[in-house]
C-alpha cells in the first residue's frame, strides 16, 4: 500500500514539476494520480484498525472511514475512459480539441466526481438507514457457529461479514 502512494506521488510531482502541466492530458493523468494515492490512503484505515486491535467495527464507523476512498475510487474509475475519448478527440479533431483542452479537461474531472459523490451517496442511503444495534446482536449469536467453521489454516486474523456488522480480525489468545 505504501509503495503504491509513494508511485502516484512520484507521477503527480513529474506532472506538476515540469511543462506537462501545460496539456489537458497530464493533468487528467495527475488528477488520476492524485486519486489512486488517496484511495491507497483510505485501504490502510482497516489496515490499522486491525492493528489496534479495535475487533467490533459497526458499519457507520466503516462507512465513514471508507467514504472519502469511495470517492477516490469513483473518481479514478471513470477519469481513465475520459482520458482515452480526450486522447481519441485530439487525434481525430486537433484544432478543435486544441481550442477547447481545458474546458475539456475540467468537464471530465467534474463528470468524474460526480459519480465519485453518487457512489458515496447510494452506498450511504444504504449503510446509514440499518439498525446498528440489532445487527450487532445478531453478530453475537452467529459469531460462535461461524467460528467453529472456519478451517484451520495459517491466518491469524479473518476478516468476516456477518449479518452488518463487520468484524476485523480476530484477538490472539
Amino acid at each position: 500500500m505504501i509503495h503504491t502512494v509513494h508511485i502516484e506521488d512520484i507521477r503527480l510531482n513529474a506532472v506538476v514539476k515540469t511543462r506537462l502541466r501545460e496539456n489537458s492530458t497530464f493533468v487528467l493523468i495527475a488528477c488520476e494520480s492524485l486519486s489512486n494515492a488517496i484511495l491507497s490512503y483510505g485501504a490502510c484505515v482497516m489496515f490499522v484498525i486491525l492493528v489496534i486491535g479495535k475487533n467490533f467495527i459497526d458499519e457507520r464507523s466503516c462507512f465513514y472511514a471508507n467514504a472519502i476512498g469511495i470517492v477516490a475510487y469513483g473518481y479514478s474509475s471513470l477519469i481513465l475512459p475520459l482520458i482515452a475519448l480526450d486522447r481519441l478527440l485530439a487525434l481525430l479533431f486537433p484544432l478543435w480539441h486544441s481550442r477547447i483542452a481545458k474546458i475539456m479537461s475540467v468537464g471530465f474531472s467534474a463528470l468524474s466526481l460526480s459519480y465519485g459523490l453518487i457512489i458515496v451517496y447510494l452506498c450511504s442511503s444504504a449503510v446509514l438507514t440499518s439498525n446498528s444495534r440489532r445487527s450487532k446482536d445478531g453478530f453475537q449469536r452467529e459469531f460462535p457457529t461461524q467460528a467453529r467453521k472456519w478451517p484451520k489454516g495459517n491466518f491469524e486474523s479473518p476478516a468476516v461479514v456477518v449479518g452488518r456488522t463487520i468484524f476485523v480480525g480476530m484477538p490472539k489468545p
